[in-house]
């Protein structure tokens, strides 16, 4: 019965045409983990002096969920990930201006979504990911990550606001601020 049971398997797959080749093939493409680059963040003020912290917190949660691998970066990796640094050839010195805009005086400042996509095609990433972080304190810290699904061309979001810099003595909460970068990170990874 076993014998039969292979034969009938090995001539159905020869009717369709299919080969052990195209089924390791197709495995190997479909447990391959998908890919995204790291784009220059809206990091006004002293939010640019934490970038440091914005990228350990992601390879934080990349690490964590095993879900995506960094593949280009604008900020250098960590000993855990060291992502292909995004070269000049690959963003044009006009684009970074024009990567973060607003669309009225009191809108958020968000990502050009029509040039993100751009470039993720270019890079040939599946993701694109980007954080705005704004340091204003009096508990109205904001934090925002962007990852755009190329393929797809959807953008998923998370958003919170929180108080990351201290009212009474000005300092900045680093621990505050990673924690707040690994929920909107594994947010947004989670919706992809």
């Amino acid at each position: 019965m076993k014998r039969n049971y292979w034969l009938n398997v090995l001539l159905l797959s020869a009717m369709l045409g299919f080969s052990a080749g195209d089924y390791a093939e197709t495995s190997a493409q479909s447990t391959a983990e998908p890919t995204f680059a790291v784009l220059p963040f809206f990091v006004p003020g002293e939010a640019k002096d934490y970038v440091h912290v914005i990228m350990k917190s992601l390879y934080d949660v990349v690490e964590d969920m095993e879900i995506f691998v960094p593949a280009y970066s604008y900020y250098p990796g960590d000993g855990r990930y060291s992502p292909e640094a995004i070269s000049a050839g690959q963003i044009q010195p006009g684009e970074i201006p024009r990567l973060w805009g607003r669309k009225s005086f009191f809108a958020p400042w968000e990502p050009n979504d029509a040039l993100v996509f751009e470039i993720g095609e270019r890079l040939g990433v599946d993701g694109v990911l980007l954080y705005s972080v704004q340091i204003l304190g009096r508990g109205n810290d904001r934090i925002q990550s962007f990852l755009y699904h190329i393929k797809n061309r959807r953008v998923f979001t998370m958003r919170v606001v929180d108080e990351i810099k201290h009212n009474f003595t000005s300092e900045v909460s680093t621990v505050m601020l990673s924690s707040r970068i690994r929920q909107v990170t594994a947010d947004v990874f989670y919706k992809f």
